[in-house]
Parts: C-alpha cells; structure tokens; sequence
C-alpha cells in the first residue's frame, strides 16, 4: 500500500524521469482543460432556460452524470494519451536498474497498443462487475458492495502494473494470470489509488507507474528468493 508514495519519492529524486512526467502531465492537463470546457458548456446550456423545479432537477442529475461520465472518460483516455510517455519512463527506469533494455517502439506504436489494451481492460473489468449483480439473486446480495470494491482495487492496480509487466514482454491476460498470483500486494497497492486517484487525478500518474514499477520488481525478487517460477 505504500507503494505509490514510494514512486512519488523514486520520480523526485530522479531527474531523468522528469521529462517523461512532464510531457504525461501536459498531454493529461490538455484533456482536462477540454472536458472542463465541454462541462462548464452544457451547464450554462441547462441553466440558460428559465429556471422550474423540473428543469433544474433534470439539469442538475444531468450535471451529475455528466461530472462522473467526465472522470470515467478522463481516466480512460487520459492514460492512453499519456501511456507513451509513461511507458518510455517505464523501459527507463528498468534499463537503469539492469533489468531490461530500453527499446522505446515510438509514440503511436505504443498508442495503439495502450488504446487495445484499455479497451479489452475495460471491458473485462464491465463483464466482472455485471457478473457481480448476480449475488443480488443469493443471500450475499449484502457483500456485493465488497466484492465490486475488491474488483475496482485490482483492475486499478492492473493499470498501473502492466507498464513494467508489458516491458517484459507479457501479453494481456499474463498479466491479469501475474497479478492474480500476487493477490493480495495487488489489492493493496490498487487500494492505495483507488483513494490517490480521485484527489490527485492525472498530476500523481506518473508517479503512480514509477510505484508500480518499484513493486513489480519487489515482488519479482521476493520470488526468486521463495523459489517460484516467476511469470
């Protein structure tokens, strides 16, 4: 769980991560700067007619929707846009630490992939939470909150964590197979975000990945020394 703080210490203390930050953070503040727009454009939109009770209930459970929509698709696109330069960052701080050598394959290589790998991710992670409603059919209807909270942790934890496993060359569902095996540093490092991500939004990403990656070799070498054939 104390991972992603220790990615916050690893990119301030390395100045060499700095330009791979900075250009992730202009390319997420530009995101940002548009879905603000298109936001603050629909409310004037809503709030230009004369105000009636219907109108403003409607136009504020519009806002709502319209704000929570707007995070979802912040984080989605966001760290598409951004997952090039993160992922240069990534193969960086790996090849300083002798574990791979950095081979960037180029801005829109690496877009596109990240843009398949989002997508299949995030329809994996919808067809998980679907299956969860079914519990509402069984007595543990009442643990459902729970589990979709557990499930939300770990694919959370999984978007960050592919960074250092798809610089290793694993494929989509080996990395979901390498954190599953990982369960429970998995979950808490996805927990940790979960309550990041919110406040600090695109500005912590970076160091987000940079924890990740810390943890990612944390672990490699936790099993090594325990003799499990690693991933």
């Amino acid at each position: 769980m104390r991972y992603p703080l220790l990615g916050l210490k690893h990119l301030l203390e390395h100045r060499e991560l700095w330009p791979y930050a900075v250009k992730s953070l202009i390319v997420g503040l530009l995101l940002f700067m548009l879905l603000v727009a298109i936001a603050a454009g629909l409310i004037l939109g809503v709030f230009s007619e004369p105000l009636e009770f219907k109108t403003v209930l409607l136009g504020c459970a519009a806002v709502l929707l319209g704000i929570v929509g707007g995070i979802v698709l912040f984080a989605l696109i966001g760290n598409v846009i951004a997952g090039p330069y993160l992922e240069a960052m990534t193969e960086r701080m790996m090849a300083d630490a002798g574990r791979l050598k950095e081979t960037p394959r180029g801005y829109w290589a690496a877009f596109a992939g990240g843009l398949v790998d989002q997508a299949g991710r995030f329809a994996l992670f919808l067809a998980v939470q679907a299956m969860l409603f079914g519990v509402w059919l069984t007595p543990a209807a009442l643990f459902h909150p729970l589990a979709a909270s557990v499930v939300t942790a770990f694919f959370v934890a999984i978007e960050h964590l592919e960074y250092p496993l798809e610089a290793r060359g694993l494929r989509f569902f080996a990395r979901i197979d390498w954190a599953l095996k990982r369960l429970w540093p998995s979950l808490g490092f996805g927990t940790t975000l979960v309550f990041v991500m919110p406040f600090a939004g695109f500005v912590f990403l970076p160091a987000a990945v940079c924890g990740a990656v810390l943890l990612e070799a944390e672990l490699e070498r936790s099993t090594a020394t325990s003799g499990i054939p690693s991933a």
